[in-house]
């Protein structure tokens, strides 16, 4: 038959048959379901009894049908999704994403429920890269709570890609305690965040609360991003009792990472809230326990509020050998007021430090009528003669700070006192302290630095080796210099010097030998130096500064001393035209 002769279809193509192609019907799911005995062998294909060692099929229950989320989550699930509620109807639940599974013990564990809060939270089986574990608290809706759930462990031996647990407190949850709060997460972790540590640890008797990430035999290969709504480290010893001023010397929370951190952001880092009535009588020099951030290095670090009683160093105790410090910080910053903070770099280098509130509590250092009333619980370390912050680097890049406090002040002449009318007073504000007992020094050099506010018996010193005059040796060693420094405010007992050799610690005496050491920068205000029993600071005082103004060998700009050296002529510095 000749091709072109056949006849062709008038249907249109979506009416032509098609070929009928399919495969072999299987039996319907309703005899294919429920228990072993409603099955017939003679239904169920040869093929699964060649893969099996037995004669018996193997039978799995079906995915749920027609199930919401909401229903399937109190099915058992193997640890995937776990939730509990508090007698007080607070609502909590852990969700683990990826491989792995959380087994979670509340203080009862006896009972077979999560109704209570949470002694232990263990992952078992996760990857460092897959497995998210989020944690999430609901507030109840019968009475008002703070919508918080405490537990008292979190353990994983495996690393852990992120774990995140908003509303959860690390607290002693147990009323017989087994041990302090701890986080042991020796497998790394990439990103952790929970709400606050509440530390309650008596130094002499106690433990302290770690929060452990890696294994000290196994260098971590990520580097941690932390977050950490609030610290509450409160440490008190009833032998001494609740009025003294001797300080917390010993690290009640420790923040631990075998490994180098990528960022660290704390939301404050203070002592548990008391009452109004015990404030007034004790101080906080006496229950703020210390928390350590012990690490090899911190590339970025933000305190949003308020910061006391806070180190930074590689081991317990910052300071003491060559090994102490970090190898490097790339950036710190503290937006709230900061008291006894110490950031020890020695082996290494700070990027930049910013410090809006100030370094070191202000509170009655000085004999101004204007702090009389203040109670013991306004008082930092500063004012019991201890030191407001140490920071000590090879070498210091740029530096901020800003006032503590903002003095007001009233007109002398009376006419101007009441400007807006009867009844009201013309206050003129002018910022406070921005550095008290500050001692930052540099092996090398420190690079600009602006502050905004007046400095009290601090020192600032580069080519200045502080582990050396902690051990009593002489601590300038090198050629240095000091960037574009630049001031508004007064220099009380306070020293700025480059590569400057005092005179058995007394600055601006003719006997002082000046290093290769190079100042440059501008200051607006006026130099004090208070001796004697007139001293704001204890002489024997450890952060006691002997001395006012500018030291160096060469200064440029408008920096003077009391009885230092005199600067150069004027020099333009970025711009600026400087005088003398």
């Amino acid at each position: 038959m000749n091709r072109d002769s056949r006849q062709q279809t008038n249907r249109p193509r979506t009416q032509r048959a098609k070929a009928r192609v399919g495969l072999e019907s299987l039996e319907t799911r309703q005899l294919l379901s429920g228990g072993g005995g409603q099955i017939n062998p003679d239904l169920i294909p040869s093929l699964l009894f060649n893969r099996s060692s037995t004669n018996f099929p193997i039978v799995a229950r079906p995915h749920p049908i027609g199930d919401g989320p909401e229903l399937q989550t109190l099915l058992d699930n193997d640890g995937k999704v776990l939730i509990g509620q508090l007698p007080n109807g607070d609502q909590f639940s852990i969700t683990v994403d990826g491989p792995g599974v959380a087994i979670v013990t509340d203080v009862t564990p006896n009972d077979g429920l999560l109704n209570s809060e949470i002694d232990t939270i263990q992952l078992v089986g996760t990857d460092p890269h897959r497995t998210r574990v989020t944690g999430q608290v609901k507030s109840s809706d019968r009475v008002i709570t703070d919508g918080l759930v405490g537990f008292n462990r979190l353990l994983a031996t495996d690393g852990v890609a992120s774990i995140a647990l908003n509303g959860f407190v690390l607290r002693e949850t147990t009323e017989v305690p087994t041990g302090p709060p701890r986080i042991a997460l020796l497998g790394g972790v990439k990103n952790l965040s929970f709400h606050a540590i509440e530390a309650a640890v008596n130094p002499e008797a106690g433990e302290p609360v770690d929060v452990i990430i890696g294994d000290p035999s196994t260098p971590l290969r990520v580097r941690p991003n932390i977050q950490i709504g609030h610290i509450f480290n409160t440490a008190f010893d009833p032998a001494v009792g609740p009025i003294n001023n001797v300080p917390q010397t010993e690290p009640t929370v420790r923040l631990i990472v075998n490994g180098d951190i990528h960022s660290l952001e704390l939301g404050s880092v203070t002592a548990n809230i008391v009452p109004a009535d015990i404030n007034a009588i004790l101080s906080p020099v006496a229950y703020t326990g210390r928390t350590n951030v012990e690490a090899r290095g911190v590339e970025g670090m933000k305190v949003v509020g308020s910061a006391r009683n806070l180190v930074l160093a590689r081991g317990d105790q910052p300071f003491t050998d060559r090994f102490s410090g970090l190898n490097r910080v790339g950036h710190a910053h503290f937006g709230g007021p900061a008291d006894a903070v110490a950031i020890d770099a020695t082996a290494g280098q700070i990027g930049q430090l910013k410090f809006l509130r100030g370094l070191g509590n202000p509170a009655n250092t000085t004999p101004s009528l204007l702090e009389a009333g203040n109670p013991i619980g306004k008082r930092g370390y500063p004012a019991s003669g201890l030191a407001g912050g140490v920071i000590a680097a090879e070498e210091i890049g740029s530096s901020t700070f800003g006032p503590t406090n903002l003095v007001r002040q009233i007109p002398p002449d009376p006419r101007t006192i009441q400007y807006g009318g009867p009844g009201t007073i013309n206050y003129v504000t002018r910022p406070g302290f921005a550095q008290t007992n500050v001692t930052m020094t540099a092996n090398r050099s420190i690079g600009d630095t602006t502050i905004v506010g007046d400095s009290l018996n601090t020192l600032v010193a580069a080519g200045f080796d502080y582990l050396s005059f902690r051990q009593g040796l002489d601590p300038i060693r090198q050629p240095s210099r000091i960037g574009f420094y630049q001031q508004r405010g007064d220099l009380v007992d306070s020293v700025i010097a480059a590569s400057y050799r005092p005179t058995d610690g007394v600055y601006g005496t003719p006997t002082d030998e000046a290093g290769n050491g190079t100042i440059a920068g501008r200051f607006t205000g006026n130099l004090y130096r208070i001796t004697g029993d007139e001293a704001f600071a204890p002489p024997t005082g450890p952060t006691r500064v002997q001395g006012a103004g500018f030291f160096a060998r060469r200064l440029i700009g408008d920096l003077p001393s009391i009885g230092g050296p005199q600067p150069e002529g004027p020099r333009r510095i970025h711009s600026i035209l400087t005088r003398m």
